[in-house]
């Protein structure tokens, strides 16, 4: 297996994370192992903006519905799987809440990231907040065409701006999740930012659906507190 760091969130003790791929395909319990965690948490992900959140007992969550996931249990990873929507994962130095957000095109225009954080500041209750978000490897720009259907949601929610959506002469758009996820990051007050910049799509090392369809393998992202 294959692992990319966030040397922002490296450099921070007690914390273990990572975005982990592997052309075999990605075995939980074994990441877990090797990390030192009980177990690593992942949703049945459904580009919702549902947020399931767990703080006095590690349980099985894994057939809930939802796309974000928070705790400050420790040794409790929590986890989204992708293959070009935007993982993205975050530490809140203070309380010490940790969380994990699935982003596709459907999530992003719900704002999903903006309000994992914001759950953290309704769970945590303190009014010091000092967050640190990773974003990882997702589809770039360069790559990530869509349709007016599409693209005419992102401009009535956030205005025609070219600097997430480039009008093509075929009709269609590019749509920039990565630099959506990190304003929407920006505008709920997390300063410290670590992008992972490389498209999945062009990096074939990374899975990607847009690439291989349904032969696509999945990057596991996660984070713990140890």
């Amino acid at each position: 297996m294959n692992i990319i760091k966030s040397e922002v969130l490296e450099s921070i003790k007690g914390l273990s994370h990572g975005f982990i791929y592997s052309e075999k395909g990605i075995d939980t319990e074994k990441i877990a192992e090797n990390h030192e965690l009980n177990n690593i948490h992942s949703l049945k992900q459904i580009h919702s903006d549902n947020i399931i959140f767990f703080e006095y007992e590690a349980k099985d969550i894994s057939s809930l519905q939802g796309d974000s996931i928070l705790t400050k249990i420790k040794r409790e990873g929590v986890s989204v799987f992708t293959a070009d929507c935007v993982p993205i994962i975050i530490y809140e130095k203070e309380s010490g809440y940790i969380a994990a957000v699935h982003a596709g095109w459907k999530g992003t225009l719900k704002e999903i990231v903006s309000k994992s954080v914001n759950r953290i500041k309704e769970v945590s209750k303190d009014k010091n907040y000092n967050f640190v978000a990773a974003i990882g490897p997702a589809i770039g720009k360069c790559c990530y065409e869509v349709g007016e259907d599409v693209a005419s949601q992102f401009i009535s929610r956030f205005g025609d701006n070219n600097k997430f959506l480039t009008h093509l002469e075929n009709g269609k758009f590019l749509l920039d999740l990565v630099y959506l996820n990190k304003s929407q990051l920006e505008h709920a007050g997390v300063k410290e930012i670590d992008i992972l910049d490389s498209c999945t799509k062009c990096d074939k090392l990374l899975p990607s659906y847009r690439r291989d369809g349904k032969d696509a393998g999945r990057m596991l992202s996660f984070i713990a507190l140890l």
